[in-house]
């Protein structure tokens, strides 16, 4: 699918019944850009369940 993956990934969540929902956020910067226009923000707006932020290290593939 082509688009925002953020509804894709709450309809998906709430489709498997998950119980925890886990997204990368970049680096240090993370809490920051997640006030930003991220993916984890969009997916928080709309996903009542448990979400997990998890920094992405530098050298990580994307």
């Amino acid at each position: 699918e082509r688009g925002d993956p953020a509804p894709v990934i709450v309809d998906l969540a709430q489709e498997l019944g998950a119980d925890l929902v886990v997204l990368p956020v970049r680096g240090l910067a993370g809490l920051r850009a997640f006030w930003a226009d991220s993916i984890a923000r969009k997916v928080a707006g709309r996903y009542p369940g448990a979400m997990l932020l998890v920094p992405k290290t530098q050298g990580e593939e994307k």
